[in-house]
């Protein structure tokens, strides 16, 4: 695509001095996550639902979520971004604001 990435999240957030050291001979900012709630082991919206509204704190709060495909066979996995549309949905009625983060890895509210 010609766009370098400046921005790495570490599988797991797992960082430590060797990752601190390449990403920044690479130019790279760190961005870690506060929300994992392990949604490739529940298998219902509610569950990844009620765990995300549990853990979210305003400004501060960058989750993950995966498809899952491939974490139980021949299952269909459509009820995480059942669960995120829901959460989404929720957070604006509360007021929180979603964003994209800028090159330094930072929030930029949209």
């Amino acid at each position: 695509t010609g766009i370098k990435p400046n921005l790495f999240r570490v599988p797991n957030g797992l960082v430590n001095e060797d990752i601190e050291t390449i990403s920044k001979e690479l130019d790279m900012s760190l961005v870690g996550v506060n929300i994992f709630v392990n949604d490739p082991m529940k298998f219902d919206e509610s569950t990844i639902y009620l765990d995300v509204l549990k853990e979210i704190k305003p400004n501060t709060s960058i989750m993950v979520l995966h498809d899952g495909f491939g974490t139980v066979p021949n299952m269909n996995r459509l009820f995480i971004s059942e669960a995120l549309e829901k959460i989404i949905k929720k957070l604006k009625k509360q007021d929180y604001k979603f964003g994209k983060l800028d090159h330094n890895g930072k929030c930029i509210n949209n």
